[in-house]
């Protein structure tokens, strides 16, 4: 016959006691190899936000007067207090916007002179999407988070699927 408890208390507490004893004992090697991940991802972090600044500062210059006037048009159709400027990069692949106080949206150079005017204003609606929705901000804590937890996958999990759903409430404005 199988007892009642297949596990008794006096099975658990020397389970936790053996484990409290471990972590007694290994506790400076679990420390270390968390901070050096936290400092790993914490650089990587800081190199990410350099090459952002390195963005705004660098390679870039005003788009014709026009588009910022239809930017402007956009930004006080979606109620945005701030003043969003927008410029041509060369190192951008792909439309971004950078910056939490002073916004701005940068495009790839030449882009506006391959598509249409519905394109490009669809686009900077995306973009300014992002502004609204505060993304920037939101994105920096979200990437904070990943450096203190990330050892935990389903941090980086979820934080991929914000991700992609962040990039999808901007597509539906």
């Amino acid at each position: 016959a199988f007892p009642v408890e297949f596990v008794g208390a006096t099975q658990w507490e020397s389970l936790r006691g053996g484990l409290v004893t471990y972590l007694d004992k290994h506790l400076s090697a679990i420390v270390g190899f968390w901070f050096v991940g936290f400092a790993f991802f914490g650089i990587r972090l800081f190199g990410g936000l350099t090459y952002v600044y390195h963005l705004r500062n660098r390679g870039i210059e005003p788009l014709d007067p026009i588009w910022q006037d239809r930017l402007n048009r956009l930004t006080v159709k979606l109620k945005l207090k701030r003043r969003v400027k927008i410029h041509a990069s060369s190192l951008v692949n792909v439309p971004a916007v950078i910056g939490v106080v002073k916004p701005l949206i940068l495009l790839p150079v030449g882009l506006v002179n391959r598509l249409n005017v519905e394109e490009v204003e669809a686009i900077l609606v995306h973009e300014l999407g992002h502004i609204w929705r505060q993304d920037y901000l939101l994105n920096i804590i979200q990437s904070i988070i990943e450096v203190l937890f990330y050892f935990n996958p389903a941090v980086w999990w979820i934080s991929a699927l914000i991700r992609i759903e962040r990039e999808n409430c901007c597509d539906d404005m």
